[in-house]
């Protein structure tokens, strides 16, 4: 009698080689595989520019660590393995010390940011599950950016939302009290 080989899980993703050099990395949705693609150069710059303005307030707050592109292992009730890597994740002091080391956060983010590109309109419903993803997961503030149509939408983990214009402000709120980030020069991007 042949043994079923066992499910993947979130902790196997980061030592599996990569089939495709063009693939920075996978995640892992209902037991499978999902390839993910580089990002194009203002979308890798959104990224970095909102990781980097998110890390200077939680350094100076000492509240816990900001991450680019890490692996979190969101546990939903419809697939315990779900692995995503938001563009952007802040994770307070706590739920670091809820998962001191490893390659897979055990944990979702405290705030999670994904930034909207060409290429998630290929999907739009794989788009659509994975902000579904994070906050059936608990994730407590969602922000999604969209820089091609110039606005972002803030989820909170109450089930409300907040569409925000190029001149609003994105707010920390209860998640990381004090952090404001402007959206106009988020917008214009350098050459």
């Amino acid at each position: 009698m042949a043994t079923q080989p066992r499910p993947l899980r979130a902790e196997d993703v980061p030592h599996i080689p990569l089939a495709d050099p063009a693939s920075k990395g996978y995640e892992l949705v209902n037991g499978e595989l999902v390839s993910v693609t580089p990002a194009n150069r203002p979308h890798a710059w959104l990224t970095g520019e909102v990781g980097r303005r998110l890390g200077n307030h939680v350094s100076a707050a000492d509240a816990g660590r900001v991450f680019v592109d890490v692996w979190c292992r969101l546990r939903v009730s419809y697939d315990p393995e779900r692995l995503r890597a938001p563009d952007v994740a802040f994770f307070s002091n706590e739920k670091l010390a809820a998962n001191p080391s490893g390659d897979v956060f055990h944990v979702p983010p405290d705030l999670a940011v994904e930034i909207h590109s060409t290429t998630n309109d290929r999907n739009r419903k794989d788009f659509d599950q994975r902000i579904r993803d994070y906050l059936d997961a608990g994730v407590q503030l969602l922000w999604v950016i969209h820089p091609e149509a110039r606005f972002a939408v803030a989820y909170r983990s109450d089930g409300s939302a907040q569409m925000l214009r190029e001149t609003d402000t994105l707010d920390g709120e209860d998640v990381l009290p004090g952090f404001r980030l402007d959206l106009g020069p988020l917008f214009e991007q350098p050459t």
